[in-house]
């Protein structure tokens, strides 16, 4: 029976090569590289990957449905504080008048321009001619 070459990495390689001379220091056992025991080595390695993978999958399964319970309870969060602030800036808008009555407040109106344009027209004019009777006294 022929033993065919796994084609390896050289991230591989170099991990089998701490491995081999770990074993080495340890047990002062030297382990070629075409040694059958690295086939136990990969045989190990393969349900060790498969098991991070789908740990891996279970852990973003369950991230992304706490991000989704988060957005839920920050939109929840969200509407409740609007309607507080509402609430609040409603109660603060309103005035009781003489009989109890609550009472909207109502932006104040400005008069339209050429009302005061008028006014400020018609002081001035008085102001001028107030200076000039008091300079022909």
């Amino acid at each position: 029976m022929t033993q065919g070459k796994l084609p390896l990495t050289t991230a591989l390689r170099t991990d089998l090569a701490k491995i081999a001379a770990l074993v080495n220091e340890r047990h002062g056992i030297v382990i070629p590289p075409d040694d059958p025991a690295w086939a136990i080595v990969t045989m190990n390695e393969l349900p060790a990957l498969a098991l991070r993978n789908e740990t891996l999958r279970m852990i973003d399964k369950l991230m992304a449905a706490r991000i989704a319970e988060l957005r839920t309870v920050l939109a929840h969060a969200e509407k409740q504080i609007g309607q507080a602030i509402d609430a609040h800036v409603r109660a603060h808008l309103r005035r009781q008048d003489v009989r109890g009555n609550a009472v909207s407040i109502m932006p104040v109106r400005r008069a339209p321009a050429y009302r005061r344009y008028f006014v400020f027209a018609a002081a001035a004019l008085a102001i001028f001619a107030y200076g000039f009777w008091m300079g022909r006294i």
